[in-house]
């Protein structure tokens, strides 16, 4: 009954494919006018420019001492939401794994593409596989949205008032930058962790967790890949920063869809994660996990080295 409750499990429940139940379609569309009601209701009792509860006094003594200390705050928010909704959909996504059995026997063409978008024989672990490289590249946007509020402090002219103090601006990126690549990083893991919590408490097997975590783990470089990339733009090309979404963009293209397309094996593969090999499904292969983290470093190192010299906005 509680697979009712969460909204991801509607189009499992709808039995696609196997004695569809086409009232369950109506859900999501109830809930969505229901929630776009509740929105309008709350948009005409705020006043414009301000919330519905009125912002409270700050501490007489503030925390914001610091550069580290200002973005930390800026960006608590961020990394908070970011953690429970990508934490949260991995769980509930992974949840998904123990009813696919008869999902797969009742459909073959579903069963083949997911063990296209896993590249493994094995569907539950292909599932979680293709799940997995899926919310990677969220967690990538979450890093880059978060580096992100670095040159939205320089547009909004926050940063200039910073480095009038004795902030240098090497510790002001640092500050932005350190969390980018910590926090996601973080996340990364416990999205590695959530995947398989469901199927491993029905089997009671935690090897199940163990092995979705060192997958997590070797698809790491790709996202220092993508950091690495979004500082250089920043360092020294700031007005090309949507590239990096461009990358993004078409990561997120090749984890969703590629597998509809036929497209060849080489433009699937070209993006920050195609040439990873993720256990249990690949030996381990250090050389690409080694020079993406190599290209990232020097990347980041690039944009540092360009930032303390260009003029800001």
């Amino acid at each position: 009954p509680l697979r009712w409750v969460v909204p991801l499990e509607w189009g499992m429940l709808a039995r696609p494919f196997a004695g569809e139940r086409w009232w369950v379609l109506g859900l999501p569309a109830a809930l969505m006018v229901a929630l776009l009601c509740v929105a309008a209701w709350l948009e005409s009792r705020r006043d414009h420019g301000s919330g519905l509860r009125r912002t409270g006094l700050g501490p007489a003594s503030g925390r914001l001492r610091s550069a580290w200390g200002l973005a930390l705050r800026l960006q608590r928010g961020v990394v908070a939401g970011w953690t429970i909704g990508l934490v949260a959909a991995a769980v509930a996504l992974g949840s998904i794994v123990v009813g696919l059995g008869d999902a797969y026997a009742a459909n073959p063409e579903l069963a083949a593409m997911v063990r296209r978008m896993g590249g493994t024989d094995e569907l539950g672990l292909g599932f979680q596989l293709g799940i997995l490289l899926i919310l990677t590249t969220l967690v990538a946007v979450m890093a880059v949205g978060m580096l992100g509020l670095l040159r939205a402090e320089e547009q909004a002219g926050h940063a200039e008032l910073l480095l009038a103090t004795a902030t240098s601006r090497a510790r002001l990126a640092m500050s932005h930058l350190v969390p980018a690549v910590v926090a996601p990083s973080a996340v990364l893991v416990g999205v590695g962790a959530g995947l398989p919590l469901a199927p491993a408490v029905r089997d009671a097997d935690g090897s199940q967790v163990v092995d979705l975590v060192v997958a997590a783990a070797a698809l790491w470089p790709g996202l220092v890949l993508v950091v690495g990339l979004a500082t250089a733009l920043l360092g020294w090309a700031p007005r090309a920063f949507p590239l990096v979404w461009a990358v993004l963009g078409w990561a997120v293209f090749c984890a969703w869809f590629a597998i509809l397309f036929d497209l060849p094996a080489w433009l699937v593969d070209a993006h920050p994660w195609g040439h990873l090999t993720v256990p249990p499904r690949d030996e381990m292969d250090w050389w690409p996990f080694g020079v993406e983290v190599a290209a990232g470093v020097a990347l980041t190192a690039a944009g540092l080295v360009g930032y303390r010299r260009r003029d800001l906005r």
